[in-house]
């Protein structure tokens, strides 16, 4: 049985790494510092696609954002492997695991083989999108503007069973509840109640708003238990929808806007 160690390691972006002979990485989650999508590519595949916002390189008491847990979808670098990171020149990937190490005779344990095997064919990556007001303009109450709209396409499955971050920009970025709600629509069908006398519509942005260096914080929305799966041809939108009541006002120079980042596991099928 090969023995265990520790792994927490910072990888460099643009730099080729190639595994011991005798040592292999088992990636259990994973976080970095890169502004655009970065990629990781062990063997020639991409297994894993992030950015700073859906997945932080570090968790500090002004990022309580942690590095993303990969779950089910670990990354595995067996020894000999050549690995890399595409992230922005200069960023970094965090990578927190397990770094095994084989004794005389042994290999690489079968259930890391089969999730080698299967990585480049399921693995994390995201969707973000921005929209809301600008400046001068006005945003009515319970109107509802779109901010992810994407559709699976033909031979892949999506699946959300991770967090969402929110971002709230401009006069409505103060932490105050009931202001700005999301909607989920499953190919044009809301995953919500009707009736908004039943109760406030939607996921209150509040649920998964950050603030950069601040000390205000809130547990994201997260999708673990209640996963969102889409197969080929479906549909999933996510709206911004005003729930305060009133229309929201802006004047020159401000902005009211809403922006998610959402994890998802691709899937190729075929």
């Amino acid at each position: 049985m090969p023995e265990r160690y520790i792994l927490d390691k910072v990888l460099k972006a643009g730099v080729l790494y190639r595994a011991e002979d005798d040592k292999y990485f088992v990636i259990e989650a994973a976080g970095t510092n890169s502004v655009g999508k970065g990629s990781l590519v062990v063997d020639g595949s991409v297994v894993l696609e992030l950015n700073g916002r859906v997945a932080r390189l570090e968790q500090t008491h002004t990022n309580r954002f942690p590095p993303l847990a990969l779950g089910k979808n670990s990354v595995v670098i067996p020894p000999k492997k050549p690995f890399s990171f595409s992230g922005d020149s200069g960023s970094y990937l965090r990578v927190r695991g397990s770094l095994m190490v084989l004794g005389p005779g042994e290999g690489v344990l079968t259930p890391h083989l089969a999730r080698f095997s299967e990585q480049p064919k399921k693995y994390y990556t995201y969707e973000e999108g921005i929209n809301g007001i600008g400046a001068s303009a006005t945003w009515a109450a319970d109107a509802e503007y779109t901010v992810i709209d994407v559709t699976c396409p033909p031979g892949e499955r999506w699946t959300f069973d991770r967090y969402l971050r929110v971002e709230r920009t401009g006069i409505i970025a103060d932490d105050i509840v009931g202001v700005v709600a999301l909607k989920f629509y499953l190919n044009d069908r809301p995953l919500d109640i009707i009736d908004p006398s039943l109760s406030p519509r939607g996921v209150d942005t509040l649920a998964g708003h950050y603030y950069e260096g601040t000390t205000s914080y809130f547990t994201p929305v997260d999708l673990i238990d209640m996963p969102i799966v889409l197969e080929p041809g479906r549909n999933l939108k996510i709206k911004a929808v005003n729930i305060s009541g009133a229309a929201i006002t802006t004047e020159a120079g401000e902005e009211a806007k809403v922006k998610v980042s959402i994890v998802k596991q691709r899937e190729l099928l075929t």
